[in-house]
Formats: structure tokens, C-alpha cells, sequence
């Protein structure tokens, strides 16, 4: 088996190390702007970001001398590119149309509005678009990019005021939606064959738009259990969610975000067929002991069974607009990893730009949810008082 991998993360975003275990696969590391990355025990090829196309090109002269059997894209705004590219090849697994519903969140809802729940949602081409769906359904309101990721571009509306205010130019790709107070949860995992092979549902702490809202502030979450009722429910959406949106023979990856509103009714926010962003591999790899994201990138079909050992969250420290001048890490014995770049410190950083951009995170361990709350919100306020700004 020969498996071409498009890879933009770098060695410290990404260790691939452990795909060298995996028997009978040769897996070929095509590298675009990671500063000439050489991933260890694979062959590697280098390209800058505006020689993408000739990546594409040496990929399918390698394909017709020998056949690769997959294509993989593991960074989210290459997912369509990697079905067009396996399309083009006929090469089986994630199919364009199917790559395009997890990534154009208007055809993903097109899909979905009679399969679940979804808040109401309309098509922006402009000013007018906007201001006609709030007369209707009033504020506050949500405005996002069809095909964005880690919220970054994404706009919460309350008023007229802040409308005004909205800096977006071109609104031809976007979408709007009504806000939905509720709690925000996540679910990741893989899913093959009309089958999840595994799932991991987490609570978050906020509703993942902070870094909208206050400089400085935090988004995490924590693991709920398999067995309640939230997370039955949500599981039992999640499988309408890709069976409507796969064409159910693919092996994907997914980061799904639904809303539990306070009457306990499930609403779908959106679906990528990706692992999860921010330090939710760390996390689930600590209380499951595998790591998702190499998982999916290893075509058998079986899995590690659904068993958490304990439960872990995590949190990032989201950024401010200013220079960092000092951050002390902490060293609890229940906070099982750590990632902060020293390099920041003496630098002047811009305010989170995404609800994943952070200056420190966490992964947090504890025996049930609410103990890993707990412990995260000790750390919240042991981490505010040693974060110095200038």
C-alpha cells in the first residue's frame, strides 16, 4: 500500500513518527511551506506555498508509475483538494461532493435542514442580505464563512451598532445565522462504512466565539461521559450527521459541534471532516490512550474500543494586543501537557483571531468532568496572575 500525504504542519504541530509502524504501508510526505520539514523514515518532498500546483502535478506523475492508494489531507482547507485530486486518480475513500458538504457550511445545511435541528441560516451576498434577516428574526446574529475553520472570520452581532462596525468588504461567501443560547459541546472521532468506529464528546467552556468578545480570555472544554443522556443524544445526531453528508463507504475523520439548548434540544452548529483544532488530540490521546489524528491517516478499519481511562479538558489562553513580557508555566501533577512557544516572550502579539490562537494550553486530567473543571478553573485563576503584558 503507497499513501501520498499533502502535509503543511510542521515537526512541532505534528509528529508523524508512529505511521512508520504501520505494516505493508509506504507513506510519502509531500511538504508545502514547513521549512524544508523531513519527516524521519518516509520520503519527503519540499515545495513552497506558491508551488502547490507543481506538488499536484509530481503527485500524479508518481501515481502513473506506481499507483498511490490513497491521497491524504490532513490540513482542513486542503480537504477539497484532496477529493478532487482522488477523484481525478480514482482513488476510493472521502469523494469531492462528499469533501464539499463537510466544508461549504451552505451546502452542508442544505442538506442537513431535514435530517436535525439547525438554527435559522441564510445565504449572504451582501449588506442587504443581513440587514432583511435580522428584521426577521431579529439579534443576535452569527456571520461566518462558508468555508472557514477555527472560527476564524466568523462575527457575533447583538446590535445595529455593531453592525456598522463589521469590517467584512466582500460578503459573497458567507453565511448567517441566528445566535443559539445553549451549551456548545463537540464530538470527534472516526467514521467508516455508515459505522463510528469512535467518538469522544466534550463540553465546552464557552461558546468558542471569546476571542470575539474580551481580549485575554480562555476557550477549552472537558470529556462528558459515553453514557449520559447528552451524550447518547448527541452521538445519535452525530450518525444522521455523516450518513446524510458521507457517502457512507468513506473512512473520515470528524470535528462535529452541536448546541443543547436549555431545553435539552440538540441544534447542529457544523461538521468537519478533519481532527479537531486546539489541543483535542492531546486530550483524547490521554484518556484513550491512541492518538486520533495518526489514526486516521491509517486505512484499516478497526479501532480501539470506546474506553476512557480518565477523563481529561483542555484550555488555551487566548491572546491580547500587546507584548508578552513574562508567562510562568504551571506544573500541577494533574495537568498532563503543556504547549507554549518561549520564543513569544519579549514579542508584541496580536489580539486571538481564531478560537484556537492561544499563547499557552493545557491538557487537564482529573477522575469525572467535574473534577477536571474544577481543576481547570484553578488553573484559570493560578495561570491570569502570571501572564505579565506590556
Amino acid at each position: 500500500m503507497r499513501i501520498a500525504i499533502i502535509n503543511r504542519f510542521t515537526e512541532d504541530d505534528c509528529d508523524y513518527s508512529d505511521l512508520k509502524d504501520v505494516s505493508d504501508t509506504e507513506y510519502i510526505f509531500f511538504n508545502i511551506s514547513c521549512s524544508n520539514r523531513t519527516t524521519k523514515n518516509f520520503y519527503n518532498f519540499n515545495y513552497s506555498d506558491s508551488e502547490l500546483n507543481l506538488c499536484i502535478m509530481d503527485i500524479i506523475e508518481m501515481h502513473k508509475k506506481i499507483p498511490f492508494s490513497n491521497v491524504l489531507t490532513p490540513y482542513e482547507f486542503d480537504v477539497e483538494l484532496g477529493g478532487a485530486i482522488r477523484e481525478y486518480l480514482d482513488i476510493g475513500f472521502q469523494s469531492r461532493e462528499s469533501c464539499l458538504s463537510f466544508r461549504d457550511k451552505l451546502i452542508m445545511k442544505n442538506k442537513l435542514r431535514e435530517v436535525v435541528n439547525l438554527p435559522r441560516y441564510s445565504e449572504v451576498s451582501n449588506l442587504i442580505d443581513i440587514i432583511e434577516f435580522i428584521e426577521s428574526y431579529g439579534f443576535p446574529v452569527i456571520i461566518k464563512p462558508r468555508n472557514s475553520a477555527g472560527s476564524f472570520g466568523v462575527k457575533l452581532l447583538n446590535n445595529y451598532e455593531s453592525l456598522k462596525k463589521l469590517e467584512i468588504i466582500n460578503l459573497e461567501n458567507y453565511l448567517i445565522e441566528s445566535y443559539v443560547n445553549g451549551s456548545m459541546f463537540h464530538l470527534d472521532g472516526l467514521y467508516c462504512n455508515g459505522e463510528i468506529l469512535f467518538c469522544s464528546v466534550s463540553k465546552y467552556l464557552s461558546d468558542c466565539l471569546t476571542h470575539e468578545k474580551e481580549e485575554g480570555e480562555y476557550v477549552g472544554s472537558v470529556m462528558v461521559d459515553l453514557e449520559s443522556d447528552v451524550a447518547k443524544i448527541l452521538t445519535e445526531e452525530l450518525k444522521k450527521v455523516l450518513n446524510t453528508l458521507s457517502n457512507k463507504n468513506e473512512r473520515i475523520p470528524y470535528h462535529c459541534e452541536f448546541f443543547i439548548t436549555e431545553n435539552g434540544d440538540p441544534i447542529f452548529c457544523e461538521i468537519a471532516s478533519r481532527i479537531g483544532g486546539g489541543l483535542i488530540n492531546q486530550a483524547v490521546e490521554n484518556s484513550y490512550k491512541f492518538d486520533l489524528f495518526i489514526t486516521s491517516l491509517i486505512n484499516e478499519h478497526d479501532i480501539v474500543e470506546n474506553e476512557m481511562g480518565a477523563y481529561s479538558g483542555c484550555i488555551l489562553f487566548s491572546s491580547k494586543s500587546g507584548k508578552l513580557l513574562n508567562l510562568e508555566l504551571a506544573d500541577f501533577e494533574w495537568i498532563k501537557f503543556a504547549q507554549f512557544d518561549k520564543s513569544r516572550i519579549g514579542r508584541i502579539l496580536e489580539k486571538s483571531h481564531t478560537s484556537i490562537y492561544s499563547i499557552v494550553g493545557y491538557v487537564v486530567q482529573g477522575n469525572s468532568s467535574d473534577e477536571v473543571l474544577q481543576r481547570i478553573e484553578k488553573l484559570i485563576e493560578w495561570q491570569e496572575k502570571r501572564i505579565q503584558w506590556g
